[in-house]
C-alpha cells in the first residue's frame, strides 16, 4: 500500500489550509509553513487531518518548521476523530523544548492526558513521527525510535497534525507533512538529534503541559 497523503505547504498563503479537514481551531499556510491561522479559537489548539480514507493502523510525520519556542508545539497526530465542530480526540506527539522532552498525549478536546515522555530537544528540519498499529504506539525522531508503549483508547480515526500556539505569531510551525498505512511504513532519513535520556516529564500528572 502507498503513502496516503503528503503536503509541503509550498504555496501562497491561505487560511484555512486547503486539502485538510479542520477538527479544532484554524490551521493556515504562512510563508510556506503550516501554523495557527487567524480566526481560530479553541484555546489555541489546532487539529487538522489530511483528507483521505484512513485505515486503523496508520502513521503520521511532521517536519518541524522552526525550533519550537515557549508555547509552540507542532507535531503529528493519529487516530483523530471528531463528533462536532471544535471537538477532537486522538493521539498526538509534541515537543516541549522548555524542558527538552517529546511527549505522547491522549488529546480530547482541550484535555491532555500524558501517556509517555522521553528526553529530546527538537530543532528546525527534525522529523517527528507517530505510528499506531493495533494498541502499539511508537514515536520516532529522524528515523530513530524514541518511545514505544501500548494504549487502546483509540482504535481508529484519521492522521494529521496538531499545532499549539500562544498567538498567530508565536505558533508552532510544520514545514512538511506526510502519512500513510503502516504497511507503507518507512524509515525517515537520519538527522541531528539531541537526546538527554529518560525525561523527568513523568512528573507531570495527567493534564496540560506545564507551559500553560
Amino acid at each position: 500500500m502507498a503513502t496516503l497523503g503528503t503536503d509541503t505547504f509550498n504555496r501562497a498563503d491561505e487560511n484555512p489550509v486547503a486539502g485538510w479537514t479542520l477538527h479544532r481551531g484554524q490551521t493556515a499556510v504562512v510563508s510556506n509553513m503550516a501554523q495557527r491561522g487567524s480566526g481560530g479559537s479553541s484555546n489555541n489548539e489546532c487539529v487538522s487531518v489530511f483528507i483521505a480514507t484512513w485505515p486503523a493502523d496508520q502513521w503520521s510525520e511532521a517536519e518541524i518548521g522552526a525550533t519550537p519556542a515557549f508555547g509552540e508545539w507542532p507535531g503529528p497526530a493519529v487516530r483523530m476523530t471528531t463528533i462536532a465542530p471544535q471537538f477532537s480526540k486522538g493521539y498526538i506527539a509534541i515537543p516541549n523544548n522548555s524542558n527538552d522532552t517529546v511527549t505522547l498525549y491522549d488529546f480530547d478536546t482541550g484535555s491532555f492526558t500524558l501517556l509517555g515522555a522521553q528526553g529530546a530537544a527538537l530543532s528546525a528540519a527534525d522529523l517527528l513521527y507517530l505510528k499506531s498499529v493495533g494498541t502499539d504506539i511508537t514515536i520516532q525522531i529522524n528515523g530513530a525510535t524514541l518511545l514505544s508503549l501500548s494504549n487502546g483508547t483509540y482504535a481508529s480515526g484519521d492522521a494529521g497534525m496538531f499545532i499549539y500556539a500562544l498567538s498567530d505569531v508565536a505558533s508552532g510551525k510544520v514545514n512538511a507533512w506526510r502519512g500513510g498505512d503502516h504497511s507503507a511504513d518507512w524509515a525517515p532519513s537520519a538527522g541531528a538529534l539531541s537526546v538527554s535520556g529518560i525525561a523527568a516529564a513523568l512528573r507531570y500528572a495527567i493534564n496540560m503541559p506545564d507551559e500553560l
